[in-house]
């Protein structure tokens, strides 16, 4: 029984740094990519940066 506790506890720890990792990495990609959009009117190229 003791075995399987600290198994479960094992578990739960990495699946929580599991968690928190894939968030901060997810988070900083959002933080950090910004889209470049371009357009056309009339066969001309317009460049909009957000």
């Amino acid at each position: 029984m003791k075995k399987l506790l600290i198994h479960i506890r094992t578990f739960i720890k990495f699946i929580s740094l599991v968690a928190v990792s894939t968030i901060l990495i997810v988070a900083t990609i959002t933080l950090l990519y910004k889209p470049m959009y371009s357009v056309t009117i009339h066969g001309e190229f317009i460049r909009l940066y957000k």
